[in-house]
């Protein structure tokens, strides 16, 4: 059983070295300004068991809305500041990225199950510096356009998957994701989902390091010197559970580079080509992680592939509008591919307003300060971990009135052309993170995103299913509707119908399955 700190908190407080523990600051506050304003919280536990396990982001929602978009929550004696709009967001994160690039220092997740490679979580410095080096090699413009077959054919299969069992979609998104990232990352193909592999376990291993990077997850984040107590101790059963996960995803990484490497003459791949020349300043060791941390994406492409499909069901008319943009721009003798998407606004936008509207990663992975800082008023000393709330900066209503309903047209001008505003630049939205943090897949997956959305607008209708008495039924869209805890936030099983638009079924007959040769 993992050391929780909802379950232990209170079990190992009190000594003096504890005391020493969360007193015990280096910050200087000569102005003697406040912390950000936020929830009073008890003696030294602060605000530790106001939040609960289960969607603990509109918890932090709430806080914002109460205290402000700037605002400061107890854990045990150390201050977490969240950050609730997309200016305060971007003035502290990229405007002031040299000071709030650096990360919170986890043992559980980075220290013992990433061994200090892990491309999200690593501290910043010299590995840091070489590992985003690596990425940016890797997924330049060039690359990720050499990527884009992949992530058509694999698009176009889903199709085809739907053809023969539209019953069963959510697997075939599942299967599909796992075909996108293992092949682009890889050269790996996925014909089933539960044969593959590699699948289930880049899965298993995805949600196990999400849910170890949970406010609370593990009590040796709070208290380091936790790691060094003998696995025998009540209470420390969780170091086996650690040293295991730690080893099976070494072993998972290992393996799947050195298939990239078997593979590497018949299929480029992310891993194939740093491993030509050591083209990308990294080891193998160092590359098997970085490409390995990068592939435990699966479930935020599932995520937003899932809850794209979501919002077409729930609301026909963004459906139907697009449809007609993309039978007028491309027609119906051929696939949209990505060289059509800058002719297809209100496809982009849809793609945007999904990611917008209920983000698959409702917090950040959390920042932190390297020095003290000073921001509208407030001190925010060094060392101390910064959360934006992706959910709170979504639904900002000067930014992004009716915030709860899904427009597309938000990220439109009254000409029906993208916007050229700060917050509709780029991706659209901010659920890949900001500043020099910012997702270093982040392109990778929208493009695979806006694919995955142009070819099913192209090829079904996502029909709303019907009850025994022929009625539509309106699929719930509200926060309780999505999945909660570590794992990125996705929609909870919901019934539709998918439907073949005319004339597609011809050009599925073509489409060759995976596994058949």
């Amino acid at each position: 059983m993992s050391v929780s700190i909802a379950a232990l908190g209170g079990a190992l407080l009190g000594g003096v070295l504890l005391v020493l523990y969360f007193t015990s600051s280096s910050s200087s506050n000569p102005k003697g300004l406040p912390l950000p304003p936020g929830p009073k919280g008890l003696p030294i536990l602060g605000n530790l068991l106001e939040i609960p396990s289960d969607y603990y982001w509109l918890k932090f929602d709430e806080w914002i809305r109460q205290y402000g978009p700037i605002c400061t929550v107890n854990l045990m004696g150390k201050p977490v500041i969240l950050l609730g709009s997309p200016k305060v967001a971007a003035d502290l994160l990229d405007r002031r990225s040299a000071i709030y690039s650096d990360r919170p220092r986890w043992v559980f997740a980075s220290e013992i199950l990433a061994r200090n490679m892990h491309v999200g979580t690593i501290r910043v410095g010299d590995t840091h510096r070489r590992f985003r080096k690596a990425i940016h090699a890797g997924l330049q413009p060039k690359a990720l356009s050499s990527y884009h077959p992949i992530e058509e054919k694999e698009s176009r299969v889903f199709l085809k998957q739907i053809s023969r069992d539209p019953e069963n979609f959510r697997s075939h998104v599942k299967r599909y994701t796992a075909a996108v990232i293992l092949g682009t990352m890889y050269g790996h193909q996925v014909s089933t989902f539960d044969n593959d592999r590699f699948a289930k376990r880049i899965f298993n291993s995805a949600s196990i390091f999400a849910g170890s990077l949970a406010p609370g997850a593990f009590l040796v984040d709070m208290l380091p010197w936790l790691q060094y107590v003998p696995s025998w101790v009540p209470g420390a059963g969780w170091k086996k559970k650690a040293a295991k996960w730690a080893e099976d995803d070494r072993v998972l990484y290992t393996e799947m580079t050195e298939e990239a490497r078997e593979n590497a003459a018949k299929q480029t791949s992310f891993i194939s080509e740093g491993l030509v020349d050591n083209q990308y300043g990294v080891t193998d060791e160092e590359l098997a992680y970085i490409g390995g941390t990068i592939s435990q994406t699966p479930d935020t492409l599932m995520s937003v592939s899932s809850g794209f499909m979501l919002a077409m069901v729930r609301w026909p008319e963004v459906q139907r509008k697009a449809q007609e943009e993309i039978d007028r721009v491309v027609g119906r003798s051929r696939f949209p591919v990505f060289a059509d998407r800058a002719n297809l606004p209100y496809t982009t936008a849809i793609v945007k307003e999904t990611c917008r509207w209920r983000p698959v990663a409702p917090l950040s992975v959390p920042h932190a300060s390297t020095k003290d800082d000073e921001y509208m008023g407030y001190f925010i000393p060094k060392g101390t971990t910064v959360i934006s709330s992706i959910w709170s900066i979504h639904k900002d209503p000067e930014v992004y009135p009716d915030s709860d309903s899904f427009k597309p047209e938000r990220f439109l001008d009254k000409d029906g052309k993208e916007k050229n505003t700060e917050e509709s630049k780029v991706l659209g939205h901010h659920l890949y993170g900001f500043g020099r943090r910012l997702c270093p897949g982040a392109t990778m997956a929208d493009h695979a995103v806006w694919l995955f959305a142009a070819h099913n607008l192209w090829a079904l209708n996502m029909k709303r299913a019907l009850d025994a008495n022929g009625k539509e039924i309106i699929p719930n869209v509200d926060p309780l509707s999505f999945t909660s805890g570590g794992e990125a936030s996705h929609p909870l099983p919901f019934k539709c119908r998918l439907e073949l638009r005319p004339g597609v079924k011809e050009f599925l007959e073509d489409i060759e399955m995976p596994g058949s040769d």
